[in-house]
């Protein structure tokens, strides 16, 4: 078989035809071997009785009258006959007890020839082979009748040799025919092959010049169908006017479709009004009119830009172009159809290659051009494959440094999830986005960015884009209005940090004076007494050192990381500051703070500031509920619980204040929006505090019922370690 599939198609044809021809020729010389032949020999002993009887009929009465001369005469004249002759190799007449009356031998007549072929009174024939000399023959015995009684009998002998000889003449002229036949279909098969082979060999020349990318090629082989012409439409804006390249039925968004269209629904057969097919009328008519849209004209016939769906456009059109008398004529043979469509493949494949190479173009000027970085990767390593201009302008490397090199060489990032993900914990979404980023320039110079991750595909492989945009200015615009929202925050806590530190000072002072009057000698104290003064001063001192430390620390300029933070700190830094001037005001604050809370991830100055702006709300709204109500006792009360729930670490911070409305809820958490007076709040901090839960991977929620409260929920995924100790 792998033999055979190495010969050339013109071979496989020869070959195929001679096996079929040879084929036929055997069951045709077999037919006439075993059905023929025995009937030919069968029509030979017929003929050889025919003979024998009419020799038993002209013989009764020379052997009744014993007349031996006349009857060696008949048999003589019946042998010598010209188209017997040949065939008759004996005759001769015995008696009734089987003696030779006559015979046509002309040598001494066969000893046990008499006795060779013995006839029975019952039989009216009997044919036997028969040994004749070195030859064999076919001896017919034909008894001789005068009435009821038998007289004598007849044998003629028929010369088995001759009926060969027959037979062999036959085969061979059989044969001669059959070998004419063969050599004659072999020779129409060569050209035959030849005119088959040599369109689909042009056909193959062309597919080996398409694979080697010259698409100018065409076949001489279609028919060239000028539809314009045939059907004198003269519709110059259509795509198939003038255009000789491919066949109108290869063309998307011909005009002709709809006259196509309104023939097909003028040959609807008549029906009566109870028989139509409405559904299939309106059918047509809906392709027609959504043909005639395509075309050019909108519902109400105005002209409209050429334009057509290229979904759909070409399947309904072919079946439309099977009943098209331009399709019926042009369409030509198999050999021309596929020419046809090697033409039309190779023009779509240049349109396509136009259109591909137009892509490329503009895919490569917006990647080279992209005032953003834009990098190539590869989805399991993370290796650079291809990396933009703008990129290279950013990070401060040339392109040879770039790529080949791991994405990681340029921040390490925190890529436990999403698109950029190496650990297995891939979420199966096709755009991943990474907040603040810490990337670095060459040189190991910081700067921050937010990445963007989707998958795509490079030199038919899987591949992974990873744009990263440069925020490292909006980032200190946003780190200059987080500060300012801090000494905003501060301002307003100035009175209740002034009196945190006065009540240390005051003590310091009594401790002071107490040491005074001990060295002017005015009283005499006790050693053990002057020894806890001064221990009382030096905690006094450490107290208000911490919160003159801690206030520093909370108005400094936070910077942007990520480490492991334990939540509650953060909380009862708050309270250092403003724990004193809630209580004043007469607020009570209730604690719930888990100890074995999980750490998360985050920065505890930039957290504080979250839960100070949620306190100070608070405060602002507890004083606002005890303004409203002049008479009458107000719960004023402020509580913060942490807690675990579902892996995550959950902060809740309570009040009984007045609450939020419904309709301004939404809001509260936009730049710029506050419910306070003028002077007395930026409508910066909820919006602030948004934005860095947001940067830790948190969320925020709020409940308030009005004149009741708020509640605002904060959820932070806990602490844990990548596979790889990240």
């Amino acid at each position: 078989m792998q033999k055979f599939r190495k010969i050339s198609f013109k071979n496989k044809i020869l070959l195929s035809t001679l096996l079929v021809i040879l084929l036929l020729s055997a069951s045709v010389f077999l037919a006439i071997r075993w059905i023929l032949l025995p009937n030919l020999i069968s029509q030979l002993k017929l003929r050889g009785l025919a003979i024998a009887q009419s020799v038993a009929d002209s013989s009764k009465a020379y052997i009744l009258t014993e007349n031996t001369p006349e009857l060696t005469s008949l048999l003589f004249d019946t042998a010598q006959l010209e188209e017997r002759k040949p065939l008759i190799a004996y005759i001769f007449i015995l008696d009734t007890n089987d003696r030779v009356l006559s015979h046509n031998f002309t040598c001494p007549f066969p000893q046990g020839l008499a006795k060779a072929n013995v006839i029975s009174p019952q039989q009216s024939h009997k044919i036997k082979r028969i040994p004749l000399y070195d030859r064999f023959a076919y001896d017919i015995a034909v008894p001789v009748l005068e009435g009821i009684y038998q007289v004598g009998t007849v044998h003629v002998g028929l010369s088995k040799e001759h009926i060969d000889n027959l037979i062999d003449k036959l085969l061979i002229t059989l044969l001669s025919i059959i070998s004419a036949i063969v050599v004659v279909v072999l020779v129409i098969s060569h050209f035959l092959s030849k005119y088959i082979t040599r369109p689909v060999l042009h056909l193959a020349e062309v597919a080996d010049e398409i694979g080697r990318g010259n698409l100018e090629i065409r076949t001489d082989l279609s028919n060239e169908v000028r539809c314009w012409e045939m059907r004198e439409c003269g519709q110059q804006k259509c795509p198939a006017h003038w255009n000789r390249d491919v066949p109108c039925w290869y063309i998307d968004g011909t005009l002709c479709v709809t006259e196509c269209m309104a023939e097909r629904l003028s040959n609807l057969p008549e029906q009566p009004d109870h028989h139509r097919d409405y559904a299939s009328m309106d059918r047509v008519r809906g392709e027609a009119k959504t043909r005639k849209l395509d075309q050019g004209a909108n519902s109400h016939g105005e002209k409209m830009p050429h334009q057509v769906d290229p979904a759909n456009r070409f399947p309904e059109k072919l079946k439309i172009c099977r009943i098209c008398p331009v399709y019926t004529k042009g369409i030509g043979d198999e050999i021309a159809r596929l020419a046809d469509s090697f033409n039309n493949m190779t023009f779509r494949l240049k349109t396509s290659k136009a259109e591909l190479k137009e892509s490329e173009e503009k895919y490569r000027f917006l990647f080279d051009y992209d005032p953003n970085s834009i990098f190539v990767l590869a989805p399991e390593s993370l290796e650079i494959l291809n990396v933009n201009a703008r990129a290279l302008e950013i990070y401060g490397y040339e392109e040879e440094e770039l790529v080949g090199s791991s994405f990681l060489k340029l921040g390490p990032g925190e890529y436990s999830k999403g698109i950029l993900s190496r650990h297995g914990e891939e979420d199966g979404t096709q755009l991943s986005i990474y907040t603040k980023m810490q990337h670095w320039r060459k040189g190991m110079r910081p700067f921050h960015v937010n990445i963007y991750a989707c998958r795509t595909g490079h030199s038919a492989k899987p591949a992974i884009i990873a744009t990263t945009i440069d925020i490292t200015e909006s980032l200190a615009k946003e780190a200059q209005l987080i500060q300012a929202s801090k000494m905003s925050t501060l301002g307003e806590m100035a009175s209740g940090v002034a009196h945190e530190i006065n009540q240390p000072l005051s003590a310091i002072q009594i401790g002071a004076d107490f040491i005074k009057n001990v060295a002017t000698g005015k009283d005499e104290v006790p050693r053990a007494e002057l020894e806890q003064v001064s221990r009382h001063m030096n905690e006094q001192v450490d107290r208000a050192v911490g919160i003159i430390n801690h206030l520093r620390a909370f108005g400094r300029k936070a910077e942007i990381k990520k480490e492991k933070v334990n939540i509650n700190n953060a909380i009862e830094g708050v309270f250092t500051l403003l724990g004193q001037q809630l209580k004043l005001r007469g607020i009570e604050v209730v604690l719930d703070l888990d100890a074995n809370l999980a750490p998360i991830t985050g920065d505890a100055n930039r957290l504080e500031q979250v839960f100070m702006d949620l306190v100070i709300n608070a405060r602002d709204s507890l004083e606002e509920k005890k303004r409203d109500f002049v008479t009458g006792s107000v719960v004023t009360r402020l509580g913060i619980r942490s807690f675990q729930e579902n892996g995550n670490v959950v902060i809740t911070v309570w009040d009984t204040g007045t609450g939020i409305p419904n309709e301004i809820r939404e809001k509260i958490f936009e730049p710029f929006f506050t419910t306070k007076e003028v002077g007395r709040g930026t409508g910066l901090g909820l919006s602030i505090s948004y934005g860095i839960i947001k940067d830790y991977g948190g969320t925020i929620e709020v409940e308030s019922e009005e004149g009741k409260g708020s509640t605002f929920k904060i959820t932070f995924p806990a602490w844990r370690e990548a596979k790889d100790g990240a």
